[in-house]
Order: C-alpha cells, then sequence, then structure tokens
C-alpha cells in the first residue's frame, strides 16, 4: 500500500498534515479516486511547476535556444494579478511570437487552463499555495522518522498520531514565540503596526516587505461605504487595482491572506460545526457534542473579538454569568466527577469486573532480586580494595592487602 499524505501550510507557513490515505499504487486513477473521497467540497488544481519543468521536452530546440521565450511565458503563467482575458490575450501573443501555435502541447495546456492557471482561481484564497514540491518532499521525510515498512496498521496508526503530535508542538512553540517577541517596524504606519499584531511572525515579515513596497507603489484612489462594509480601491503603479472590503461590524477584512493571523485555527481546532445534523437525527452523545461544539464556537468568537479591541468586559460579564449560574463559588470536581467525563469521554461505562491488571513492579537494573545487591564490576572492587586500610602481613612482614595465607599469590598479582 502507498502512503499519501495531505499537507498544506498552518498559520505559520509550516508543513502541516490534514489527512492521509492508502492507495494500492501511484498510478493516476488511484489518486483520483483517492481525492473524490478526501477532499470532496474542495477545487481541485494541477501543479504548476511540474507543468513548467516539461516545458524543454515540448518546445522545439530552435525555440528553446531564445531565452526571452521562458522569460516571457513566466510573466504570463506565474501572474496572480491578470485577469482571464488578460492572460488569454497575453497567451495568444506569445504563441504568435515564437510560432508555438501549432504545438500540441501548448494547445492543450490552454485547453485545460482553468485547472493551473492563477488567473482562473482570483476568486479562491491562494494564500498557502504550494508552488513548489518542497512542502511535499519535506512531509515524506518527516514520516520516514516515524513509520517503517514492516509496520501493520496498528502500528501505523499510533506511529501517525505520534508524528501529528510533533507537528502541533512545533506550531504551539511558534505560537508562544510569537506571543512573546515584539517584531521591529520599518514604516510608521498604523497599517504596518496593526499587521504586526495580526500576523504571526514568520508571515509578517514576509508581509512587511510588502508594507514597504506598497507604501512606495500604492495610493487609495476611491473609497465608498456600503451598508456596514468600508469598501477601498487601491491602484499600484502599474494601474493595478484592488478592492479591499472592511466589515466594520465584525472587524473583518476580505482578502486572501486571512490564514496567516496568529489565531485562525481556533475555530478548526475546537470543532466548530458548519453542518449538523437535526436533533432528530443525532443520539444524546451526539447532542452533547454538538452543544459542547457550538459552546466552544461561541466562546472563541467572543475570545476573538475582545483580544482584538482590548476589552475586558467579555471577562467581566463571564465572571457575572458563573455566580448567576453555579453560584459565588466553583465546586471542585470530585472523583465521581472525573470518573463520569472519564466515560462519557470513552463512551464506554466501566466494567464491575477488571480482568486485565498492571503488572507487578520488578527492578530493573542489576540482578533483579529483592537483596537490592548487584555485581560489582573490577573496576569498582579496585577502588573499594585501594580505599581498605593495610595491614602487616606475618610471613613477609609487609604492609598491604594480604596475608600469610595468600602472601604470595597477592604479591605475584601487584607485580604483574
Amino acid at each position: 500500500m502507498v502512503f499519501g499524505p495531505f499537507t498544506g501550510k498552518d498559520n505559520h507557513g509550516c508543513p502541516v498534515t490534514f489527512g492521509a490515505g492508502f492507495v494500492s499504487n501511484e498510478g493516476a486513477d488511484s489518486f483520483s479516486w483517492l481525492l473524490k473521497r478526501v477532499l470532496t467540497s474542495t477545487r481541485h488544481r494541477w501543479c504548476m511547476w511540474h507543468i513548467m519543468m516539461k516545458l524543454p521536452e515540448k518546445v522545439p530546440k530552435r525555440i528553446l535556444a531564445n531565452k526571452e521565450l521562458k522569460k516571457d511565458l513566466d510573466s504570463c503563467i506565474w501572474s496572480e494579478l491578470l485577469e482571464p482575458e488578460e492572460f488569454e490575450e497575453t497567451w495568444l501573443t506569445i504563441m504568435d511570437q515564437y510560432g508555438l501555435q501549432n504545438v500540441s502541447w501548448f494547445t492543450t495546456m490552454f485547453t485545460q487552463r482553468e485547472y493551473w492557471i492563477p488567473a482562473y482561481f482570483r476568486d479562491f484564497p491562494m494564500g498557502s499555495l504550494l508552488k513548489t514540491t518542497s512542502f511535499s518532499e519535506s512531509e515524506n521525510s518527516f514520516f520516514k522518522r516515524y513509520t517503517k515498512p514492516h509496520f501493520n496498521l496498528a502500528d501505523f496508526v499510533m506511529h501517525y498520531n505520534n508524528a501529528l503530535d510533533a507537528q502541533r508542538n512545533i506550531s504551539e512553540r511558534l505560537d508562544f514565540s510569537d506571543a512573546t517577541k515584539v517584531p521591529i517596524l520599518s514604516t510608521e504606519l498604523l497599517f504596518e503596526k496593526h499587521a504586526a499584531d495580526m500576523y504571526t511572525d514568520r508571515i509578517f515579515q514576509q508581509v512587511q516587505d510588502e508594507i514597504v513596497e506598497a507604501h512606495r507603489r500604492c495610493r487609495m484612489t476611491h473609497f465608498e461605504m456600503e451598508d456596514n462594509t468600508e469598501i477601498y480601491t487601491i491602484t499600484d503603479s502599474l494601474r493595478n487595482k484592488v478592492v479591499v472590503r472592511h466589515e466594520v461590524g465584525t472587524e473583518s477584512y476580505h482578502c486572501d491572506c486571512t490564514r496567516w493571523l496568529k489565531t485562525p485555527l481556533l475555530k478548526s481546532a475546537h470543532c466548530d460545526p458548519s453542518e449538523e445534523a437535526s436533533s432528530s437525527e443525532v443520539s444524546q452523545v451526539d447532542r452533547k457534542r454538538v452543544v459542547a461544539a457550538k459552546l466552544h464556537s461561541l466562546y472563541f468568537r467572543l475570545f476573538q473579538r475582545a483580544q482584538s479591541n482590548d476589552d475586558v468586559a467579555l471577562f467581566d460579564g463571564m465572571e457575572e454569568l458563573s455566580q448567576k449560574l453555579f453560584g459565588d463559588t466553583v465546586p471542585s470536581v470530585s472523583s465521581m466527577d472525573k470518573a463520569k467525563r472519564i466515560e462519557n469521554l470513552n463512551e464506554a461505562s466501566r466494567p464491575s469486573v477488571v480482568n486485565v491488571h498492571p503488572p507487578n513492579v520488578v527492578s530493573t537494573k542489576g540482578s533483579g532480586s529483592s537483596s537490592g545487591k548487584r555485581i560489582a564490576s573490577a573496576t569498582e572492587k579496585a577502588i573499594i580494595l585501594q580505599n581498605k586500610p593495610k595491614r602487616r602481613c606475618a610471613k613477609c612482614r609487609e604492609m598491604g592487602h594480604h596475608d600469610a595465607r595468600n602472601c604470595g599469590r597477592e604479591k605475584g598479582k601487584a607485580k604483574m
């Protein structure tokens, strides 16, 4: 079986595994089947890197010698600013300029342009786009440290979970670093300061370069208010226009980079249900989970809004609500309550008779005997003998660690 992890980026820009699957082989049909069952509500696109790597094989050698062809194709294909109509016009111009109209590979790629050209994904957030194979290669190397070819399925699942725990540990350490690190600003713009507060440190370093460049090249050319939304039109030195929408009520911005915020994973990490089944379709346990998920979701939405506004009203309100619902003091959790919670978590009650018990504790050092003694090494024996007081031998009348019974034998050992 072939193990296929699904790799993305977390809010720090680090590799993160959000799913995995097994296929019988690495053929296109196997992975097509897997993608349709694992990523059912996503938009699939082809890898631009693999497509462009095939370019030298598809272009006639006489045309490939022209270095300007690669530059023109890169500026057309990789641009995230071109609209579909602009891309098509630029592509056809390049085909005419270099005589590639009748090359079948270019014709096929242009026919399938909606699957790999960024211009056709303008309506989809592409901030986490993987443009090289380095992320997947890094993940393959990462999982090799936790898996072995001879593992059975149970072994694999255990080590796979250990690997995910290691990834989460890295993310948590970066979260702590973000909470304690103060970035150095490059401009006096309040916008940059706001970005430093909102973005993770790794992403802010990239965004900061764009802010400095935008401060030099871009200007706001139009502003309008629509209901409770501020709409800004930004124009750069090349006359490219970008529209940014700011919802005042929720303090949210519509752009392609929201996944890099410091707290974007709270919602998914605490099981915010996007679609819940009706109460008649779920069991009692499922209803409890839905209620718990709703409570988590409500709390972290309030937490994010309170954090962005530096407002302590949330704490005061929750404290007041706690006193109203549970009294002035919070009761301690008894062992009975803890046992009940464990049973609810495992969805199984504790058996009345326990047949499986932990093994008896034995000594793991020395001989394992109950006497607590162990065999001393030759070095330890020599040290003990050296520290013993010397006495006079009745046979040879010399001071040493021997007596008349073993005088000759011990003296011989000393000479050796």
